[in-house]
């Protein structure tokens, strides 16, 4: 079963085409209304129309500290839904939320890989908005979903307090209608293993259920929190874990320990741009690692691959741009390959190699290419803005190990065009960082007998950071190629970030000065 995870609940508007351009403000374009779509035909906003009668009601998600139930020092009371859009896939469901649960309706959604709507105030569009583009900023298409066991649906009410109390325990299962839907262990209510009786209480066939599985086999484990709920989706090569914290306020240093092995860790966490994972250990069975900081949602992508490495050869004396390979200074050079797109989907493979002197980077860039997109008025005497609509090929290079989301970014096209820019993803600077000069030069040629371009930077040493450069310093460094129509982008990169926005510095790899 695949399950798209683009699913992204659509704002189900309830005001009238007045409201347009405070939709227009937030950010949102499209929504969804019971009436008629007519009124809005005057308006920039897409409406389309949705049979209220048809959605399955969901509560709004939260914690519930109820005594008796729960209490805030022992095991809170989760108001969680993903149990009931895994029951009910393929109905539509509506969320009326405000405030903080609009995060976490968004966040089950998208989990879940459900069709759900969110009625909300007008005073919460921004909040909507913010919500909604995260999840979409980490959406990485369909991929199938991961499960200990399978659990045998017998529609009884006893089976959906089962289910929510299993999802809330992070015991991962997939409805089934029978056991032959499951490849691996499964669970019936009125088997031998799981007597009628034991409905009676769910906590006790939790725990039952907890006791077969053994908690060495579980596919995900969380530490330090009570209020998070985990889905986890993919294969050996890359999975995606998704962590929603239904509590009141952060919750720090999670510890996750997720089956397999999975070298490279990428966190985003909504409310936090940049959320490193701390204390990543790998062994042959799983892989641990700590999130510093939890506030509502998280996006976890796990890559089998590790971190990739390239090496920069030294060399005494500085050089000119030739933009060819076979040029003595290039011949032996270090190479690697963006041989992905940024879903880790395999592309023709673009060579990179590197050099460098006491005062200057270089960069060789050998693109193939089926077609080019080319600026219609090329200039190479200023940087070009937008660059990056058209073929270029793309350095983002950081010195500080500690503040990733701070970096350099340096392009250059086919047509020998360039553009860098003073990049700080959490602090956005004046014009993107675009009034900041490197003083970066740039060689480009095309070789259309074998459809080929090349692409070499020449980089200052002392524009990235103002210190000695020496053998053996490293440097956070992302590589990427971008190509194709503006209908049809081709987003390439050397360390995938499993989503599509290159700006995703938690996943660069490294340029060691060699």
């Amino acid at each position: 079963m695949i399950l798209a995870l683009a699913a992204i609940p659509a704002l189900l508007w309830g005001e009238g085409p007045q409201t347009a351009p405070a939709l227009e403000r937030a950010g949102i374009h499209e929504i969804a209304i019971t009436g008629d779509a007519g009124a809005w035909s005057s308006t920039k906003v897409r409406v389309r129309t949705v049979d209220a009668g048809s959605l399955v009601k969901l509560d709004p998600p939260g914690v519930d500290y109820q005594i008796g139930r729960g209490g805030a020092t022992a095991a809170p009371w989760i108001i969680s839904n993903v149990w009931q859009m895994m029951r009910e896939h393929g109905k539509s469901f509506v969320y009326e939320v405000s405030g903080s649960a609009i995060s976490l309706a968004i966040a089950e959604v998208q989990a879940a890989g459900a069709t759900a709507y969110l009625k909300i105030k007008p005073a919460d569009l921004e909040l909507f908005a913010r919500s909604a583009s995260f999840a979409m900023d980490h959406d990485s298409g369909g991929m199938t979903p991961l499960a200990n066991f399978g659990l045998v649906d017998d529609g009884s009410p006893p089976m959906a307090e089962i289910m929510n109390l299993l999802a809330r325990r992070n015991l991962l299962f997939r409805v089934v209608k029978n056991a032959g839907e499951f490849k691996g262990p499964v669970v019936r209510l009125g088997s031998s293993e799981y007597p009628a009786k034991l409905a009676d209480d769910p906590y006790v066939f939790a725990a039952a259920v907890r006791s077969r599985i053994g908690d060495d086999q579980r596919l995900v484990r969380l530490y330090g929190s009570e209020t998070t709920l985990a889905k986890l989706y993919g294969d050996a090569r890359h999975a995606r874990l998704y962590l929603i914290q239904y509590g009141r306020g952060a919750v720090s240093g999670i510890r996750v320990r997720v089956r397999g092995h999975y070298p490279r860790v990428m966190i985003a966490s909504q409310g936090t741009r940049l959320d490193p994972a701390e204390d990543i250990v790998v062994d042959d069975a799983a892989t641990e690692f700590t999130i510093p900081e939890l506030k509502n949602y998280a996006v976890i992508d796990l890559d089998s691959r590790g971190s990739g490495e390239l090496k920069s050869k030294f060399s005494e004396h500085d050089f000119e741009l030739t933009a060819d390979p076979s040029a003595p200074h290039w011949r032996e050079a270090p190479l690697t390959k963006i041989d992905t797109d940024v879903h880790a989907r395999p592309v023709t493979a673009t060579e990179i190699r590197s050099r460098w002197t006491r005062g200057a980077l270089y960069l060789l860039y050998t693109c193939p290419y089926r077609s080019l997109s080319l600026h219609p008025s090329p200039v190479t005497d200023r940087e070009t803005n937008l660059l990056w609509n058209w073929d270029t090929a793309e350095a983002f290079i950081g010195s500080d190990m500690t503040k990733i989301g701070q970096y350099r970014e340096f392009e250059v096209s086919p047509q020998g065009e360039w553009v860098d820019l003073d990049i700080d993803v959490e602090h956005s600077q004046p014009g993107g960082g675009i009034g900041w000069n490197s003083g970066f030069t740039v060689k480009a040629r095309i070789d259309e007998a074998h459809r080929i371009w090349y692409g070499e930077m020449r980089i200052p040493l002392a524009s990235i950071a103002d210190k000695k450069f020496q053998t053996g310093d490293r440097l956070r460094l992302g590589l990427f190629r971008l190509g194709g129509t503006a209908n049809n982008r081709e987003l390439n990169a050397w360390q995938p970030p499993f989503r599509g926005n290159f700006h995703t510095p938690e996943a660069f790899g490294t340029l060691l000065l060699n």
